[in-house]
């Protein structure tokens, strides 16, 4: 079952990061690239069956050379949030952030085993009384 998204609302984020999701093996795997972000500006919350992420980039560069001056600031808040599909581990979610790439992982839980029903014909006295 893949993830849905939830629809952002106009005024909730200044920006939209880029996210991919993956199935492995036992587990979806969802990379956030956050440019200019830190650890610390990056929040992951998992609330009625919905995963969310979100945070704020703060980003200022400056550039000074002889008779040159440049400047530029940019901030932006941004919020993306995925419905879970049924079947994972919540409780064993994970997240870690390295070099501006956001992977959180979450683990499924073992697939439900395919068991066959066998089909029977009534016993003879059960027929005889249903007669």
């Amino acid at each position: 079952m893949a993830f849905l998204y939830v629809p952002n609302g106009c005024n909730m984020a200044d920006w939209t990061p880029a996210m991919d999701i993956q199935e492995t093996d036992g587990e979806y795997l969802i990379k956030a690239d956050l440019p200019d972000v830190t650890k610390d500006d990056v929040k992951v919350e998992i609330r009625d069956g919905t995963i969310s992420v979100s945070g704020e980039r703060k980003q200022e560069k400056e550039e000074k050379r002889e008779g040159y001056f440049h400047s530029e600031r940019s901030y932006g808040k941004f919020y993306r949030s995925m419905l879970l599909p049924e079947g994972v581990k919540a409780d064993l979610i994970a997240a870690h952030f390295n070099n501006g790439v956001l992977e959180v992982t979450v683990p499924l839980a073992e697939k439900a085993k395919r068991q066959e029903i066998p089909v029977k014909e009534p016993a003879k006295e059960e027929a005889k009384k249903a007669a």
